[in-house]
C-alpha cells in the first residue's frame, strides 16, 4: 500500500495529463481495494481508469456463478468508483490472440455494456482491455482487432486498450485501440534504451510499458520522469501497487 501511495504521487507531479491504468486483478474483498479509493480521491486531477475482471472477463465462467451482473461484493465496489469523477472502470476481455472466436469476445464486450441496465446502481464499464492481443501485420488480425474494437465501441464503451505486450509499429492498431501496451519486461531487466527509444516517436503518447516485479527499492520517481507510460506491479497483491503512469509529453 505504500508504494501505491508513492507512485500516486510521483503521477500527480506529472501534471494533469497523467492517466492511470490499474488492473484490478483481485476480489473486493473488505479492504481490499482501499488504497485505490485513497488514490483516487487524493489526487483529483488524475484520470484513473481501472481495469476490471471478475473471472477472466465479465463472468459466467469457470470460477464466478454469476450471468448477468457481478456479485454484491463487486457491484458495491464498482458503484463506488461511480462516485468519483476521475475515475473509469474498463473492462477485461482476452482475445488469445486473435484466435479467440469472435461472437465469444463480442458476447463478453455485450457483457460488460449490459451492466449499465443494472438498476440498484451504478456500475457501468466506460471501455474495453483486449488481453493477449496481436501484434503482427497481418490483415486477418488487424480487421479482427478493429472489428472488436469498432463492436465495443457501438455499445458506448469508448476507451478501447490492445496488450499485445511486445512492441507493434502497425498503423491499423493504433488507429483501432486508444492505448496499446508496447512492452511487458522485468523491472531488473529494464532500461530506457530499447523499451521507450524502441517505440516510434509517433505512437508513444498511445503507448504502454509494464514494468513487474517491481521491488520495493525501485526508484519509481525517475521511472515516471522517463516514461510515456509505465505499469508497476508488486507481485504481490493489487494494492501494494499495480500502477501504470502516463505523461503525453515524452519526446
Amino acid at each position: 500500500m505504500k508504494k501505491s501511495i508513492l507512485s500516486a504521487a510521483c503521477l500527480a507531479s506529472l501534471g494533469a495529463a497523467t492517466d492511470v491504468l490499474l488492473p484490478l486483478y483481485v476480489y473486493p474483498s473488505t479492504g481490499a481495494w482501499d488504497a485505490v479509493y485513497n488514490a483516487a480521491a487524493a489526487y483529483p486531477d488524475v484520470t484513473f481508469r481501472l481495469i476490471v475482471d471478475p473471472d477472466s472477463g465479465p463472468g459466467a465462467g469457470r470460477v464466478m456463478a454469476w450471468t448477468e451482473y457481478p456479485d454484491s461484493s463487486y457491484t458495491a465496489a464498482l458503484a463506488k468508483f461511480k462516485s468519483y469523477s476521475n475515475v473509469q472502470t474498463i473492462g477485461y476481455v482476452h482475445t488469445s490472440y486473435a484466435t479467440q472466436n469472435i461472437n465469444t469476445v463480442e458476447k463478453n464486450v455485450s457483457t460488460y455494456a449490459g451492466w449499465a441496465g443494472y438498476t440498484a446502481s451504478n456500475i457501468s464499464v466506460d471501455g474495453i482491455f483486449f488481453d493477449e492481443a496481436p501484434y503482427e501485420d497481418n490483415s486477418t488480425y488487424t480487421d479482427y482487432m478493429s472489428n472488436v474494437a469498432s463492436y465495443a465501441r457501438g455499445l458506448g464503451l469508448d476507451y478501447t486498450i490492445f496488450n499485445p505486450g511486445t512492441l507493434t509499429t502497425v498503423a491499423a492498431y493504433y488507429d483501432a485501440a486508444d492505448l496499446i501496451v508496447n512492452k511487458e519486461i522485468y523491472y531488473s531487466s529494464y532500461s530506457e534504451s530499447g523499451t521507450v527509444d524502441a517505440i516510434p516517436s509517433e505512437y508513444r503518447a498511445q503507448s504502454a510499458i509494464i514494468i513487474h516485479d517491481t521491488p520495493p527499492s525501485a526508484n519509481i520517481s525517475s521511472l515516471c520522469l522517463v516514461a510515456g507510460l509505465y505499469f508497476f506491479f508488486s507481485g504481490e497483491r493489487v494494492k501494494d501497487v499495480h500502477l501504470l503512469t502516463r505523461k503525453d509529453n515524452v519526446q
